[in-house]
């Protein structure tokens, strides 16, 4: 099973969806580093180790890491 994982791009457009402010405005109030930090984390490993080897545990590192970084 291959993975897509969501970038900066997917995250603002949610966010779009979401809030209904425009990308301009989201790009100018949203701390973007923190968000795209969450957005890598279920990528995690060490060498061929993967920290979340689960899709489910993927999905709830991603959103434990949007909720606790609050970009």
């Amino acid at each position: 099973m291959s993975i897509e994982y969501p970038d900066l791009a997917d995250f603002l457009a949610v966010a779009e969806a979401v809030t209904g402010a425009t990308a301009e405005v989201l790009l100018r109030s949203t701390k973007l580093d923190l968000a795209d930090s969450a957005l890598h984390a279920p990528q995690g490993s060490w060498g061929e180790e993967e920290f979340s080897p689960d899709f489910v545990d993927k999905a709830a590192v991603l959103l434990v890491r949007l909720a606790k970084n609050h970009p």
